[in-house]
């Protein structure tokens, strides 16, 4: 994903507008759960006060974030299988004969993308964890107002 400074003015607007929309979609999820009730993102009032074209947008901002995710497991996943594969007993090291792949070249990167991939991994879960801890603030306002009005 692109920085922020990188995008054009336009992919900045239509990141900003769909991650404010997430946010309040999101938050408002956080308040009926708070009230014992979860709804989906369909059935929030702010989803429903959408314009249709905003709602799709929505819709396939959402999409495309979750592929992300599929991609990325689905790479570790198969990273994970094919070192097994290569040196699991299961296949009697029919495998690891036919393929004379006795600690060469190409099992050294497997194993080398596959620290990669968990350092990456680890890297992007605790930037989430700093980025919710420095907005949760922000949240924590916006919530205090919101709560105010619905108890009116």
């Amino acid at each position: 994903m692109k920085k922020l400074n990188e995008m054009t003015k336009k992919e900045k607007k239509e990141f900003l507008s769909m991650d404010l929309i997430e946010r309040l979609i999101r938050l408002e999820q956080r308040v009926s759960a708070s009230f014992g009730q979860f709804i989906p993102y369909s059935q929030t009032e702010y989803f429903k006060n959408l314009s249709e074209r905003e709602k799709r947008e929505f819709v396939k901002y959402l999409k495309k974030n979750k592929r992300k995710k599929y991609l990325l497991g689905s790479f570790f996943f198969f990273l994970v299988a094919g070192a097994i594969f290569l040196h699991g007993s299961f296949t009697a090291k029919v495998v690891e004969e036919n393929l004379k792949i006795q600690n060469t070249l190409f099992t050294n990167i497997l194993l080398i993308l596959f620290l990669i991939f968990i350092f990456i991994t680890v890297m992007f879960f605790l930037s989430g964890k700093r980025r919710k801890k420095r907005l949760k603030s922000h949240f924590d306002i916006i919530d205090k107002l919101y709560l105010k009005k619905v108890n009116k």
